[in-house]
């Protein structure tokens, strides 16, 4: 899940469990960054 910094919802990516949490977290990343034309910092937690 992706919050912005006040908490308000903007993607979910579900994976199987059987799948690594750090190797999922790429597509949905670039997605949100593609989407804000590069405005978005990430950061992980």
């Amino acid at each position: 899940m992706a919050v912005d910094t006040l908490g308000l919802f903007l993607t979910l990516h579900v994976t199987p469990v059987n799948r690594n949490d750090r190797a999922e977290v790429g597509p949905p990343a670039e997605a949100i960054q593609q989407a804000a034309q590069g405005s978005v910092e990430l950061a992980w937690a």
